[in-house]
């Protein structure tokens, strides 16, 4: 059965409209998803062992094939990502020594050379570098405006009741992943910041001093000093914390860094992880991430991750990891915030909005976001081990899970999970002999990038832009939707339209083309989504070509996915049958077929 022309043409075009505006026709408008010249690489075990750090260096991996790709793509650095003893179980159980970091020039198609690398038999995976980001929205004098620790409805967390059983114990070490910790404000500098092991992978030092106020905002709900007539209360006032910097001053930061993060936190013997961090939902996961997750769970350590600002039913990863817990965000009124992101591994909710804690410059302000229900989450966390360290990680998680209020309906549901944490009940909660979490094997990656996180492209020459936009939204969910082909077809635009995005951003050339395509075809679309029964547009020769070339163009530059993928349903269609056509008798031929 043909496939409809204009179906075809609204997956090669459709990226080229479903833009933001910009004053520069060459601007990325929002940060790329990815680190742009890096591959993730994970060799296999069995040629791991045989790597030579010394080899490394100068890009051979000692193995023919291997070398051959970093020629090909002009690999300009290689470097193992984990720090790892031959001696460490764990990390042997997880390969983390067959994990490198490629380095290559910028201009580079990393879709082709993750494919080949994927295709070389030596390979257990590649990956993109994926970014991650902090998930905020941007006698303690300030104690009574922290409404999520003791409040009149009783919609906080019972901090003071906790309190009077445990109040938190130094030898419970908590790693706050972030953008560092100012350990010199007030209320954190009396040595319960740990800055004689803290760790910086942004600027690679030992100095993981904050220069945004993310992690310094965490760190305050978590173990803000207490009773000294200053600032804000923490919920673990005795824990230590240990200050890991893997977001820069934006808050951004690489898979690379975060993953090292993990496992240095938990090298460290880090308790708890606080992350308040994340990528986006749409994203599904990084298996590098996952790598330094499952090694730290088996070392002992208890991960706690925000569940991202979406307000999406689906959760940011690495919250969405099968070894760690997955907090949402309340409001004063203890119902799930608007932008907390929810689905079915959300474990607990806390409160997440205008929570008050130490910033830079030695201030308080009130921070919403899952990133501020999560620190509530691991403080309650190092007072349930604080009581009893004896406690594994999982048995932690259990507590936590299971000493929540409900707040939906009983038991579990996917806005809430178990429902708000609570720090009293946790105390008193008396955990199973055993209990364990799933490895995770992040299954759940997209094969090429994914809608949510595309790279922004600004095309200056459509003066059309809006309408173009509008009548391309109407096209897809008023017509594609509601057709079995279109809706395969709008899946292929979404396996691809990252790297189609990265075509148009790094090839003016490419852009100049779509766009002059665009304003040939732009009609069609219009006389299919108009609300005029006359509204015609008669698809001729010229129109057919013009297309073609632009897909050829596209196939000059993408990789053999994307190619392959293109042509097939280019040549399933033979288009040529159609010039000469009116579209709307096209769409009703295709679709009563």
């Amino acid at each position: 059965m043909k496939r409809n022309f204009f179906m075809i043409l609204a997956a090669a075009l459709w990226l080229v409209l479903t833009i933001p505006q910009s004053t520069n026709a060459n601007a990325v408008t929002s940060p790329a998803p990815f680190v742009q010249g890096e591959l993730l690489v994970n060799l296999k075990a069995d040629v791991a062992h045989n790597l030579d750090s010394k080899k490394i260096a100068v890009n051979d991996l000692g193995v023919a094939s291997l070398n051959q790709l970093a020629a090909l793509y002009q690999v300009q650095r290689t470097r193992p990502l984990f720090a790892v003893s031959n001696a460490d179980p764990v990390a042997e159980k997880f390969n983390l020594g067959g994990t490198l970091l490629l380095q290559v020039p910028a201009n580079t198609n990393l879709w082709a050379m993750r494919e080949a690398y994927r295709a070389n038999p030596n390979v257990a995976f590649a990956e993109f570098n994926w970014q991650l980001h902090a998930a905020d929205l941007p006698n303690d004098p300030k104690f009574h405006k922290q409404w999520a620790l003791q409040q009149g409805q009783d919609h906080d967390i019972d901090a003071p009741e906790a309190w009077d059983i445990e109040q938190g114990d130094a030898s419970i070490l908590i790693a706050v992943i972030d953008t560092g910790v100012l350990y010199t404000h007030p209320d954190l500098d009396d040595g319960r910041v740990r800055t004689d092991i803290d760790k910086d992978f942004v600027n690679n030092d030992d100095d993981a001093l904050d220069d945004h106020g993310h992690g310094t905002h965490v760190a305050g709900i978590i173990a803000a000093e207490t009773n000294n007539a200053e600032g804000v209360a923490g919920i673990c006032r005795a824990c230590q914390i240990l200050p890991v910097k893997v977001l820069d001053s934006g808050g951004s930061g690489s898979a690379e860094g975060v993953a090292s993060g993990i496992q240095y936190a938990a090298d460290q013997g880090a308790r708890v992880i606080n992350m308040s961090l994340g990528m986006s939902p749409d994203c599904g996961c990084s298996k590098t991430i996952a790598q330094a997750i499952n090694y730290a769970f088996e070392k002992g350590t208890l991960i706690i991750s925000a569940a991202g600002n979406d307000g999406k039913k689906k959760l940011s990863y690495p919250s969405s990891s099968s070894r760690s817990m997955s907090i949402g965000a309340t409001n004063r009124k203890d119902k799930k915030s608007t932008f907390s992101n929810f689905g079915k591994s959300l474990d607990l909710v806390a409160p997440g909005e205008k929570i008050v804690s130490t910033i830079l410059d030695n201030q308080y302000e009130a921070w919403s976001g899952t990133s501020m229900a999560t620190p509530h989450a691991v403080g309650v966390a190092g007072l349930v081990l604080s009581q009893n360290p004896a406690l594994t990680n999982a048995q932690v998680w259990w507590i936590l899970q299971h000493s929540t209020d409900d707040l939906e309906k009983p038991g579990w549901d996917k806005k809430t999970g178990f429902g708000r944490l609570n720090a009293y009940n946790a105390l008193v909660m008396v955990s199973p002999s055993q209990v364990d979490a799933a490895i995770d094997d992040c299954d759940k990656e997209p094969d090429s990038g994914c809608g949510g996180c595309s790279t922004s492209v600004a095309l200056e020459n459509i003066n059309t832009r809006v309408q173009d936009v509008a009548t391309l939204y109407q096209f897809r969910d008023n017509l594609l939707a509601n057709s079995a082909k279109g809706r395969e077809l709008t899946n292929l635009f979404y396996r691809h339209n990252l790297e189609f995005a990265w075509l148009l951003a790094t090839d003016s050339a490419l852009r100049d083309e779509a766009a002059a395509t665009l304003g040939e075809v732009m009609p069609g679309f219009r006389a299919l989504t108009s609300a005029d029964p006359n509204a015609s547009f008669v698809l001729n020769a010229s129109h057919i070509a013009r297309v073609a070339q632009l897909k050829n163009k596209i196939a000059e530059r993408a990789s053999s996915g994307f190619v392959r993928e293109l042509e097939q349903e280019w040549n399933s269609i033979a288009p040529e049958q159609y010039a000469g056509m009116e579209v709307h008798a096209v769409w009703n031929g295709i679709n009563n077929r």
